[in-house]
């Protein structure tokens, strides 16, 4: 894949995963599903590239940096319409591949919410999409809810798109950068219900 430059015109989406604020989309029998970690002989995280504890407590391998999930595109077009606002939960993945491949090409800022559970139909995949559009008419925000079983995913994720491939990586923890976002999501989360209760 070509490197793009953030300062050419350009697109970013950012991945964030697992996000329990999604399970009020899902009824309460439902359970998260977190994946374990691929291949986790060859991995370095969750342990340290370096065992010593002077270097690990000068590391900070959970900063925003270390554990931000992205990939950036290039933006051909600045989007003219509001017509991918579409907040009511239950789009399909089909739905969401033709609304990211319309947005990956323009300018502006994406973020993928994900969460992924098991329930009595099966393994699903939701994914709270918010979209930051930038053109010279104006900004404006966009939204979609997807709600799909894992049947979809295998039918239109043809990894053909880097995000797609970023979520696969993501959701099975591929690699070492998955593994820390996934960490730091779950303690993320977790310091933030026990803070609101």
């Amino acid at each position: 894949m070509a490197r793009v430059s953030t300062f050419d015109m350009h697109h970013r989406t950012n991945l964030i995963y697992p996000c329990l604020d999604l399970a009020v989309y899902v009824d309460e029998t439902a359970k998260m599903l977190i994946y374990g970690v691929h291949n986790s002989a060859m991995r370095y995280e969750p342990l340290p590239l370096i065992e010593h504890a002077a270097v690990a407590a000068h590391a900070d391998r959970t900063s925003k940096e270390e554990t931000s999930y992205y990939s950036i595109t290039s933006a051909t077009r600045g989007m003219q319409v509001n017509a991918l606002d579409r907040p009511h939960p239950g789009l399909s993945a089909a739905e969401l591949v033709e609304d990211m491949a319309l947005i990956t090409n323009t300018v502006g800022e994406n973020s993928l919410k994900l969460l992924a559970v098991a329930t009595e139909e099966g393994y699903k995949l939701i994914v709270e999409r918010t979209t930051d559009h930038k053109s010279p008419a104006g900004n404006f925000r966009s939204e979609g809810v997807h709600d799909f079983n894992s049947a979809g995913c295998r039918t239109h994720f043809d990894m053909s798109e880097q995000w797609m491939c970023d979520l696969h990586d993501l959701i099975c923890r591929r690699n070492d950068l998955a593994v820390r976002h996934v960490v730091c999501q779950l303690a993320k989360q977790q310091l933030m219900s026990v803070s609101s209760s």
